[in-house]
Formats: structure tokens, C-alpha cells, sequence
């Protein structure tokens, strides 16, 4: 529209002397920037506009054109605007990604009128048939949850994030972020909650570079680090023994990576670095101290999903990004997304944490995850602050897609999902619900992909510490764990990390058939469209033989069902 005489007939059905105080604001607030302020373009421009809406009124009163009462009754509000179209080309899931692509674009310097009306064509890096599944899977999933918890839990309070990324270039192959744009313009893949138990891999980094191996041995009983009146404890208050770091990461156990973080000077600092290193950028909740691997720290799907794609990636990191390249109206390219890493962890560490991450798939809490019929390398998350489960994840890998799923529940997304745990589980696990959403969705996404195998790990020689090796039985016998080194005492966090015993079950079989190599097309932002890089999918790897003496047994596990003394943990 164009003029105050169109701009009124186009947005409140009148001629421009009909118009009331505020909506004649409104529209000059509209026409100053129509792109930027454009009622029909969702909550954030409404928002904007609203900004924009008062400063006009403001600035209505201070030249004295309305009165001091006037402006106060129409300060508060925007006027209501009849019959305005909903601009659908942001409605469902799909405005999630047009959002993405926007934000992108306008942060490699692209200005809002190039980006809305100036003939740009945007190749994404979208594929069609994993963003298709990922839409259906995180969809199906809250309904099914409500449905089998006990109760009547509404299923619009679960909200399930899942990003995928191209482990070689960083490159997004699918994001859902919610059903519907229009309604609720929070995107859940890019909102940062607690990663809990995901964030040991972070840890294991940290360790391996600080001379500890994946065969170190670590406190698995419950302790009180020194200096510290807080008592570390595990789910269901297990005592583990002595435990391997490989076997720590597998079950998920607390005490050992707090042991382990003790024991490093500035070990707390070091996961922290380890995470940023990895793709994990610091945000709030990141409280540095010996009890970060548990997982307080905040972290976004998209970035949990790029971090782990680090390790997969020989631990070289890529930019996460929604971009391929842009074409102006004459189809030259004036922008291309940066093609090369930069190696932030080094390789054998990054092949020796994917090796630790196998084992929580081949024997640990993510055995689930072994339906997807390949190799996985992967890490399950479930965060409990005063017995509200607040998030829960499983976030995995093949060689090419690194998948991150995140179930949190309510209108900020940290009220509890205990509400919608099936009745069969002790709580709502990481191992469950996110678990079983991963393997349908990545059923899909990897159907007709290739084998490709992890990198193959060197031993990492420990080079402090108790180390254990295999017994003649291949079951490891009882080894002291090594004592603390004496640090800074840890500040409490009133955040404990639960994981479950795995109880594998089949999970749904996915109805829809993915197009083995998806295409691309070209166009505007309106309909974001996909270009993939190839991806292939690995082999198992025999797991590195031990290097030292000591070994460890595994006891007996508990039954997945809380406790008392369970919310005791960190």
C-alpha cells in the first residue's frame, strides 16, 4: 500500500479521514518501514511495531499535536486491525526456518529490504526428506506422550526441538523448532536449556587432554569433594566402585566426572573450553565449577547438535548455519557460506571421545539408539532441579549427521516433564522419549545412506591417575580409584543430572519414504530450499586395548525406579 489513503483502505478497511488517533499512528509507523512493521508478519514485527507505534505517539505529544490524556489511552496498545492476513508464508514449522534463513542473512550483512524484496535467491542447506521427518516425528511425539502418561497432560506443553547438521561442513539438514511460527515464535532448536548429562562429553575432552585416558579409573561411589559439604551422588544413589572413564561415560556416572574435574588444576574451566572448543558457546547456567560435566550449563539443540558433529568431524569445527549461497537478481552468487573448519580438538581426542560415546550406544544408557541398525556414537541427558525433570535429550552422531533431540515442557520450557513419563519409567529419562524420537527420525534420515566408518581411535596413554586393563575373563576385576587432587572448592548448584538403566523396546516404524538424494531448487526466503552435501554412515571399531594395570568390575545395575535419597544428587 502506498499513501495514507491506501494504507488505510489496506489495513483498517476506512478512508484515511476516518481514522482514529491510534490507528493513524499506527500507520505512521507502518509506512516508515512497511518490511520491518508489517502487522501480518508475525509476533516480532508486531512487537517492533509496537516500539515504533509509541515513539510516534511520543512524539505526537512533545510537538503538542495530541494531548497528554490522549496519549495515555492510546499508548498502551496497538489498535486493532480488522481482517488483516495472517502472512502464511511464516505459518506452521516451515516459518521457523524462513525466520532462521532471515536471521542468517541479516547477520552475513544482508539489510532487511534486500532480504525481503530484492530478488535474492537463497539455496539453503535443508534437505527435504530429513526436514519432512523431523517435522513428523517431533510432531507425533507430544500427543503420544500425553497420551500414554498418567493423567491428562496437555500436549502443546511439550515442546521437542530436533536439529540435524552435516558433520563435514556445518551445514543444516533439518530444524524443527515448533508447529507453528504464527502462534508461538519461540524456537525451541535455538533455545539454549540445560544439556545435563550430554555436556560429559565435554568432560571426557577436558580429561583426555589433561593426561587422563578413557581406561583412567575414577571415584564411583558416592563422595563429598574436598573442601565441598555438598555429597556427590549418582541416580538412585548407586555405588559404582572404581570405574573406567569409558565406563563412566557408557552409564552416565556422576561421582567419576566430578572425581575427574577435582582432580585436574582448573578442571572446571578446562570442560568449559572443551565445550566452546567443540561448538558449545558459553551462555547462562554455565556456573564453572567441579560439578559442570553434570550439566547445568545451557546449551541450544542446534549447538549441542554442531558440537557434537566436532567429534564426528576429527574434531575439526564448522560454523552451524542454515545458508548455502545467495544469488542476486541476475543470478550471480554474492554470497557463499565458508567451506573450511578450523580444528579446535585434536583428532585421536576427538576419535577417543566418539569411541567413549559408542559405548553408551553398544552397552550404556543409549542402547536404544542401536535400532537405527549402524554405528552411533551418542549421549543421553536428563536434567532434575528439586525433583522437576526440566529437560531431557539424546544427542548422536554417524559419520555424517549429528542429530540433537530436546524435550522441554511449558511456556518457558523448564517446568516438568515427570507430568508426561510413561508409567513404566522411573522418570521422564533422556534414554526414553527423546531416545525413541531420535531412532525414528534418524531411521529416516539415514535410509539408503552408505556405511562410512568413525575414525579410528589411538590409545591415548594416561599419563596420571590409575589406569585398568582387561582381565583374563574380559570382565575387569576391583581397582582403588586414584585420590582427589585438592582444587578450589566447587560453588553448589541446585542441579543434579538423573540417566536410567537401558531398557531397549522397539520404537515406532517410521511411515514415510525419504528420496534417497534430495533436490534443490532455488527461490526466495519464502520457501527456504534444500542443496545437501553427500553422507555416508560408519562401522563399528574395536575398542583400544588398555594401557596400564588396575582393573574395574561392573556391579550389579538398580532398577530404573526413583528413590528417596535420589534427589540428592547435584
Amino acid at each position: 500500500a502506498y499513501g495514507i489513503q491506501a494504507a488505510a483502505r489496506s489495513f483498517f478497511l476506512k478512508d484515511a479521514k476516518d481514522l482514529t488517533l491510534e490507528e493513524s499512528a499506527a500507520l505512521a509507523a507502518i509506512l516508515n518501514n512497511p518490511a520491518a512493521f508489517n502487522p501480518s508478519g508475525g509476533p516480532e514485527k508486531l512487537e517492533k511495531l509496537l516500539g515504533r507505534y509509541q515513539y510516534v505517539l511520543d512524539g505526537m505529544l512533545e510537538m503538542g499535536a495530541i494531548t497528554q490524556a490522549e496519549h495515555d489511552r492510546a499508548h498502551p496498545a496497538l489498535p486493532e486491525f480488522p481482517e488483516v492476513p495472517v502472512n502464511d508464508r511464516y505459518g506452521g514449522w516451515k516459518g521457523f526456518l524462513i525466520k532462521e534463513v532471515e536471521n542468517e542473512l541479516e547477520e552475513k550483512g544482508f539489510s532487511e529490504a534486500e532480504i525481503q524484496g530484492g530478488g535474492l535467491q537463497i539455496i539453503t542447506t535443508l534437505d527435504k526428506s530429513m526436514q519432512a521427518a523431523a517435522a513428523k516425528t517431533a510432531e507425533e511425539y507430544p500427543t503420544r506422550a500425553a497420551e500414554a502418561a498418567a493423567g491428562d497432560p496437555d500436549p502443546a506443553d511439550l515442546h521437542v526441538a530436533i536439529t540435524s547438521v552435516d558433520t563435514a561442513s556445518g551445514g543444516i539438514l533439518a530444524l524443527y523448532g515448533g508447529p507453528d511460527y504464527v502462534e508461538n515464535s519461540r524456537n525451541w532448536a535455538t533455545t539454549p536449556r540445560a544439556a545435563a548429562s550430554t555436556f560429559k562429553a565435554f568432560a571426557t575432552v577436558a580429561g583426555l587432554r589433561d593426561g587422563f585416558s578413557l581406561n583412567s579409573v575414577f571415584n564411583g561411589n558416592t563422595f563429598t569433594p574436598r573442601g565441598d559439604t555438598k555429597t556427590i551422588r549418582n541416580e538412585f544413589s548407586h555405588q559404582y566402585g572404581p570405574v573406567t572413564l569409558r565406563r563412566a561415560t557408557a552409564d552416565s556416572i556422576n561421582t567419576a566426572f566430578v572425581d575427574m574435574t577435582e582432580q585436574m588444576d582448573d578442571g572446571a574451566d578446562k570442560v568449559a573450553e572443551a565445550a566452546n572448543d567443540a561448538g558449545a558457546p558459553t551462555t547462562r547456567g554455565w556456573n564453572i565449577n567441579n560439578r559442570i560435566a553434570l550439566g547445568a550449563a545451557e546449551v541450544s539443540p542446534v549447538n549441542m547438535a554442531n558440537a557434537y558433529a566436532t567429534f564426528a568431524n576429527s574434531g575439526e569445527r564448522n560454523e552451524a548455519h542454515i545458508v548455502d549461497r545467495v544469488l542476486d537478481r541476475n543470478g550471480d552468487v554474492v554470497y557463499t557460506a565458508e567451506a573450511e573448519g578450523e580444528q579446535t580438538i585434536d583428532e585421536n581426542v576427538a576419535a577417543n571421545v566418539t569411541d567413549a560415546l559408542t559405548a553408551v550406544v553398544s552397552e550404556g544408557t543409549g542402547t536404544r539408539a542401536s535400532a537405527l541398525g549402524r554405528p552411533v556414537a551418542g549421549k543421553t541427558g536428563t536434567n532434575d532441579i528439586d525433583g522437576d525433570i526440566t529437560s531431557a535429550w539424546f544427542v548422536g552422531y554417524t559419520k555424517q549427521i549429528s542429530t540433537a533431540v530436546m524435550y522441554v515442557a511449558g511456556d518457558s520450557g523448564v517446568e516438568d516433564l515427570e507430568t508426561y513419563k510413561r508409567p513404566q519409567d522411573g522418570t521422564f529419562f533422556g534414554s526414553t522419549y527423546p531416545l525413541m524420537t531420535w531412532v525414528d527420525y534418524m531411521t529416516i534420515a539415514t535410509d539408503g545412506m552408505p556405511v562410512e566408518k568413525f575414525d579410528r581411535p589411538r590409545d591415548i596413554r594416561a599419563e596420571r591417575g590409575k589406569t585398568a586393563g582387561p582381565s583374563r575373563s574380559g570382565s575387569p576385576s576391583a581397582s582403588p580409584s586414584p585420590s582427589p587432587t585438592p582444587t578450589e572448592s566447587p560453588t553448589p548448584t541446585p542441579t543434579r543430572t538423573v540417566e536410567p538403566e537401558p531398557t531397549p523396546t522397539p520404537t515406532t516404524e517410521p511411515t514415510t519414504e525419504p528420496t534417497a538424494t534430495p533436490t534443490k531448487e532455488p527461490t526466495a526466503t519464502a520457501e527456504p530450499t534444500t542443496e545437501p552435501t553427500a553422507t555416508k554412515d560408519p562401522t563399528p571399531q574395536e575398542t583400544p586395548t588398555p594401557d596400564k594395570t588396575a582393573t574395574v568390575s561392573p556391579p550389579k545395575k538398580p532398577a530404573p525406579t526413583k528413590t528417596p535419597d535420589s534427589d540428592t544428587e547435584p
